[in-house]
C-alpha cells in the first residue's frame, strides 16, 4: 500500500449491449484486485529522495543541498502552526493529502517530514507502540479534503498522540517533501519529471501536483471500465 491518506470517490460507468449487472456501491476496493490493493502499507522511507535529508547525511556527500534549503519549514510558520502540523518521519506509514497550497503553508496541506535523528528515535520510542492494525480501529474522517482530527484514525494505523507532542518547534528541524517525492507518493512512474529547463519552480511544481489524482489509482479503474472481465462478472 502507499502510505498517502487521500479519501476520494471515483464514479466509472460503461454502456453494454443489452444492459448488464450493475455493481452496488460504493466499494472501498477495485474489483478482482483485493489481494493485490490490500496488502500491507509500505513505509515513507522507500518513497523519499536518497540525496536529501534524513535519507542523506545532511551537509554529507550526495545531499541536494539547495533543493533542501528550499523544503524547509520557517521558523515563523512552525510558531504559528505548530499545533496544526502533521509530522512525519521515514518509520511512518500514512502521510495526510497534499494540497495546491502546500510548500506555501504548513497547517492543513500535507504532512511535513521530520529531518533530525534524536527527534526520529522519540517517535520511535513513544510513537510507534501506540498504533494498532485492526481495521475496527479505523473511524470517519471529518472532512474528505481535511487533516484529519487528532482523535482520528487513518487507515486504522494513526498514532494516538501525534508526533509533534513530543517535539520542541523551536529545535525541530522539518522540510516539505519534495516535488519528486509527492510524485512518487501519487503513484507517477520514476520516468515523469519537470521539465528540467528551470522554467518551473520548485513550488510551482508542488502546487501543480497537489490535489492531483493517483495516477495508479486511476489507471486501475481504466483497466477495470475498458477489461472484458468487468462485464462478465
Amino acid at each position: 500500500g502507499i502510505p498517502n491518506f487521500r479519501t476520494r470517490y471515483f464514479l466509472t460507468a460503461r454502456k453494454a449491449a443489452g444492459g448488464g449487472n450493475c455493481i452496488q456501491g460504493p466499494l472501498s476496493f477495485i474489483p478482482g484486485r483485493e489481494e493485490h490493493w490490500c496488502g500491507g502499507i509500505r513505509p515513507l522511507a522507500e518513497f523519499l529522495q536518497r540525496d536529501l535529508p534524513p535519507m542523506a547525511p545532511l551537509g554529507g556527500d550526495g545531499s541536494n543541498m539547495g533543493l533542501y534549503r528550499q523544503l524547509l519549514v520557517s521558523d515563523d510558520m512552525k510558531r504559528k502552526a505548530w499545533p496544526y502540523i502533521d509530522v512525519v518521519v521515514p518509520s511512518s506509514i500514512y502521510s495526510n493529502c497534499f494540497t495546491k497550497s502546500y510548500g506555501r503553508y504548513a497547517e492543513r496541506a500535507g504532512s511535513c517530514l521530520l529531518v533530525e535523528p534524536t527527534a526520529q528515535q522519540l517517535h520511535r520510542q513513544f510513537c510507534l507502540p501506540q498504533l494498532v492494525c485492526s481495521r475496527e480501529a479505523r473511524q470517519p474522517v471529518e472532512h474528505v479534503d481535511a487533516e484529519p482530527s487528532a482523535n482520528c484514525w487513518v487507515d486504522g494505523r494513526r498514532p494516538r498522540k501525534e508526533l509533534r507532542d513530543y517535539l520542541d518547534p523551536s529545535t525541530s528541524v522539518l522540510r516539505y517533501f519534495s516535488p519528486r517525492e509527492m510524485l512518487n507518493l501519487m503513484g507517477f512512474p520514476p520516468w515523469f519529471s519537470f521539465p528540467a529547463d528551470g522554467s518551473l519552480s520548485v513550488r510551482q511544481q508542488i502546487g501543480m501536483i497537489g490535489n492531483a489524482v493517483n495516477v495508479r489509482l486511476v489507471a486501475e479503474l481504466l483497466h477495470l471500465v475498458l477489461s472484458d472481465r468487468h462485464m462478465s462478472d
